[in-house]
């Protein structure tokens, strides 16, 4: 499937690409990435205007709304799908009916959806992120630097509402943690527990799910540990 302005090309494998079958012409907008779940199922989508096609893209039909420039979107599931805008990342879970914002970014250039939790993504000034829980937190490896110990910073804003960051610094390779408690001690969310490099690292948490209060948020490999405290205010 190619893209242009307002308009949907397709050719098969077999035709390698000499002929291009004109589709339709969507009602209006830009598009730069349809994703294809199955070999009926696709999605795409433009300024504000969310388009699904159940018919191999023979017609597409508009069925939601996102209110940004899209450049790129991809779907993992017939539910479940991400967008890449000039500043966020957004996930639907009700086939791109509805979108909430996932993390602030800058410009997002491609998405790619191994399954619904696991998604990679990049955009501008060098910057790559990824999600292993569905877009609970993002990971972002967001300079060169190479510390010289572990260190985890205060979250940022703190207190917060919604979204916080937290960055932390690798000087040893290894697998890490990072979890998130009550002040009973109550494990609330695991944001990841995976193996990382040496490296300045960033990521952003959405703490929707958090009542108003005090939590602490632990980072630990298999020899030390961080604590930290947070505020939240809702």
């Amino acid at each position: 499937m190619v893209l242009e302005s307002a308009e949907l090309h397709r050719f098969t494998r077999h035709q390698m690409g000499r002929e291009l079958a004109h589709i339709r012409n969507c009602p209006s907008g830009d598009f730069y990435r349809v994703s294809f779940i199955n070999d009926n199922t696709g999605f795409t989508a433009s300024h504000r205007a969310v388009f699904r096609t159940t018919d191999f893209g023979n017609t597409w039909d508009s069925i939601g709304n996102i209110p940004a420039i899209v450049s790129s979107i991809d779907f993992a599931s017939c539910r479940v799908g991400y967008a890449g805008t000039s500043y966020s990342i957004l996930k639907s879970n009700d086939s791109g009916s509805t979108w909430t914002a996932q993390v602030s970014t800058g410009v997002v250039y491609s998405i790619e959806s191994y399954n619904d939790t696991l998604i990679w993504t990049c955009g501008n000034a060098g910057r790559i992120w990824h999600t292993s829980n569905g877009g609970v937190s993002f990971v972002e490896n967001n300079s060169t630097k190479l510390p010289d110990s572990f260190t985890l910073h205060q979250n940022y804003p703190n207190p917060f509402n919604s979204f916080t960051r937290f960055d932390y610094e690798i000087a040893e390779p290894g697998m890490y943690s990072l979890k998130v408690y009550d002040l009973r001690g109550k494990e609330i969310r695991e944001l990841f527990n995976m193996r990382l490099t040496r490296g300045v690292y960033s990521i952003t948490y959405d703490a929707g799910e958090l009542s108003s209060g005090i939590y602490f948020y632990t980072m630990s490999n298999n020899l030390q540990q961080n604590t930290l405290k947070m505020l939240v205010l809702k």
